[in-house]
């Protein structure tokens, strides 16, 4: 997509970790809905991990989402989309060529929303040197090739295996001690200068109010069919909570 940057709009919708699979598949009724324009939209951003698994250098990973893969492009015909990389789907690009793809090297991602600064991202920052350095091997070329060579020679088995065993991980549990984990994460004194900071990847459905930011961790849609809607930035609350509703 030819976007350089973007710029939040009322009215948009911003949703996190749908984590489409079979297990995971009300992201796709969601589309639809947005599609239709049950729901009113006028931009949608995806803040990561989407999919249970898409990698475009895992065919099988491909064809596994190829109808939600059609169904966003077809979205970003009609409306700004916007797509955050989360830890399970990445090297986006060639995938959505209508989509503004944010790659994980590049978030956190600064924008301004009336006189408010936000910082939005998927998650995946101070979190660790070993998890800060599997994410960027991982995201390779090389590396990823590798593997795909490993995976075709295997018969497809490792994509298989991944995909299994995040068929069975356990994606809404409660993280008990999570507002003591964001004053760690976040106790740096440049994250002062934003007015709010909203991510995923934690899947908790939490807000937390600082002397300087509000911080928003969006539910993960997988677990309960949360989103948020974006008011007018003259609004008291920017960000509201919605909840899917499948119509019947």
């Amino acid at each position: 997509m030819s976007l350089n940057r973007f710029e939040l709009k009322q009215g948009a919708i911003i949703v996190s970790d749908a984590h489409y699979s079979e297990r995971y598949n009300e992201f796709y009724d969601f589309l639809l809905s947005l599609k239709s324009k049950q729901i009113p939209c006028t931009q949608l951003v995806l803040l990561g991990d989407m999919f249970d698994l898409l990698i475009p250098q895992f065919p099988s990973s491909v064809k596994n989402n190829q109808k939600v893969i059609d169904l966003i492009n077809s979205i970003a015909n009609d409306l700004e989309l916007v797509y955050f990389e989360g830890n399970h789907d990445f090297n986006l690009c060639t995938l959505f060529p209508d989509v503004f793809v944010i790659p994980i090297a590049q978030q956190p991602y600064t924008l301004k929303y009336g006189d408010k600064k936000l910082m939005f991202l998927h998650g995946d920052i101070n979190v660790g040197l070993s998890y800060t350095i599997y994410c960027a091997i991982i995201r390779q070329p090389m590396v990823i090739y590798f593997l795909q060579a490993l995976n075709f020679i295997s018969g497809n088995k490792i994509a298989k295996a991944l995909s299994a065993k995040l068929d069975t991980k356990e994606n809404c549990n409660e993280f008990t001690t999570y507002r003591a984990y964001i004053e760690k994460k976040y106790s740096d004194d440049k994250y002062r200068e934003y007015d709010y900071i909203i991510e995923g990847h934690y899947h908790q459905n939490k807000r937390f109010k600082y002397d300087n930011f509000e911080y928003i961790n969006l539910d993960g849609f997988a677990c309960y069919q949360r989103y948020i809607s974006v008011q007018s930035s003259q609004e008291d609350e920017i960000f509201s909570d919605r909840i899917f509703q499948k119509e019947t």
